[in-house]
């Protein structure tokens, strides 16, 4: 069995290259308290290092577990199995991912547990990699997965597939959250008895240049998943503006929180869309 990290090609597969550094949990704390959304019984695909940013971010032992911005509490991890300790009450495990932390897993036993849930716990030894469903817990500095889940990954396959998902649900929640965030924005208090999409977009072009205006526009008009291209964008605007001009409009945009990168930093979706 390979002992190397399952996400890991020159450095490690979560580095430090997305602009929220795929934490789910880095968003700016300048912008005071803001509503915190719920993932309910949703399962959250996570990193390990995700976890401990989590975790890092708790003021208290009570405070709730923050992932970009919506409460988390159940999480599906897949790593490779460091350590094992077994004793009669519970087995305890250590999972490395090659995302830059570790996580310990514990799942309680019983003696009512069946030949196949046996046969399982003999099948994890060090060095198996495994998929493991559990909840976030936290017991003074010391954070671990309640497992009530855990099995040997049947290929390699899964790891792939299980990246993807981490990928899928930190654009899903990064969206939501700067969809919310844009709503706030301008939601302050005046007479009118509601605000629509349109009032709001109105509002931001009020004060934007032409040129943040007519990206901004684009961007919002776009419904592909991941929104459109740098190199689309400057197509349909090179009429206008050079690309140099829209490069920076963008880079204006993102740190403005109108627009943001979706599934890799040359590509934009409107916050607003």
């Amino acid at each position: 069995m390979a002992t190397g990290g399952i996400f890991s090609s020159g450095g490690g597969y979560m580095q430090d290259t997305s602009p929220m550094d795929m934490s789910f949990g880095a968003s700016s704390s300048s912008k005071g308290p803001t509503r915190r959304e719920h993932t309910g019984g949703r399962l959250v695909p996570v990193t390990a290092l995700m976890i401990k940013r989590a975790a890092d971010n708790k003021k208290s032992e009570g405070d709730d577990f923050i992932l970009n911005g919506e409460i988390v509490n159940q999480v599906r991890l897949v790593g490779q199995v460091r350590t094992v300790q077994e004793t009669n009450t519970y087995c305890g495990y250590t999972l490395n991912d090659s995302s830059g932390a570790l996580v310990e897993v514990k799942r309680w036993t019983n003696v009512d547990d069946g030949v196949k849930e046996q046969n399982v716990r003999a099948d994890i030894r060090e060095g198996t990699y495994c998929c493991v469903i559990g909840n976030l817990r936290s017991f003074g500095d010391k954070t671990n997965i309640g497992c009530f889940t855990i099995y040997p990954l049947k290929s390699m396959n899964e790891i792939t597939r299980h990246l993807l998902e981490v990928s899928h649900a930190y654009l899903e929640m990064t969206h939501a959250h700067y969809r919310s965030e844009s709503m706030q924005m301008d939601s302050t208090p005046s007479t009118s008895t509601s605000t629509t999409p349109g009032i709001v977009a109105a509002q931001v072009n009020s004060v934007l240049s032409p040129i943040h205006r007519d990206t901004c526009e684009v961007l919002r008009n776009c419904h592909k998943q991941f929104g459109l291209h740098i190199d689309e964008v400057v197509g349909r605007l090179g009429a206008k503006y050079s690309a140099e001009d829209i490069r920076k409009a963008l880079e204006f945009l993102c740190s403005e929180g109108l627009v943001f990168n979706s599934s890799d930093e040359d590509h934009f979706q409107s916050a607003d869309s």
